[in-house]
């Protein structure tokens, strides 16, 4: 009796189409999560060092003006002008600077070591970026104040011995919308002694 032909089994090599397709389509979902991960984490990291930054330059705008006194009643009229002139609180009031620039009036990461000569500019390895500081503004705010009773500080209109002054540093954003990076602020009180 003859037998019946065989079949030859025929062993598959590599991936079908599908399989193939499936494959392709699982990873590009994954990258693409991936690459929107990584994005947002470089913009946090970006937000970061811009709130980093406006923290810094506000902190060292209020140390500045931690070091002058307090308005006696016989001062002048405030002074305009850059800020070596301010002898006291007051002379603040009101003022703002874009770019950031230091208390002689020169813009910040460009002044020299005024030990050194002030002729001297930084190294242009050492300067900030100045698209950075071109968008920045630091402004302050002088207000007289007196105790509300609930832990807090009220704005007055007369003078007294206590003066809030808060410096805010904010930034143009391309959109040419004004945000808020920093904003510090301290009470001053002038303690009179007793006779």
């Amino acid at each position: 009796m003859p037998r019946a032909p065989r079949k030859i089994a025929h062993q598959r090599h590599g991936f079908s189409m599908v399989e193939s397709l499936t494959a392709i389509t699982i990873t590009t979902i994954a990258g693409a999560a991936l690459l929107a991960s990584v994005h947002a984490a470089v913009q946090v990291g970006y937000e970061t060092r811009d709130v980093l930054m406006a923290r810094g330059l506000a902190e060292q705008l209020m140390d500045e003006i931690a070091t002058v006194r307090f308005p006696r009643s016989d001062d002048s009229v405030s002074i305009s002008g850059t800020r070596e002139q301010f002898d006291d609180l007051i002379d603040f009031a009101d003022w703002s600077a874009n770019p950031p620039e230091d208390r002689f009036g020169r813009r910040l990461g460009h002044e020299g070591d005024e030990q050194i000569g002030g002729s001297n500019s930084r190294p242009v390895q050492m300067r900030p970026a100045d698209h950075f500081l071109d968008r920045l503004t630091r402004t302050v705010d002088v207000e007289f104040v007196e105790a509300n009773g609930t832990s807090g500080w009220s704005p007055v209109a007369r003078a007294t011995n206590t003066i809030r002054v808060t410096v805010r540093v904010s930034q143009i954003d391309p959109q040419r919308t004004t945000r808020s990076l920093a904003e510090v602020s301290r009470v001053f009180s002038d303690v009179v002694p007793d006779p």
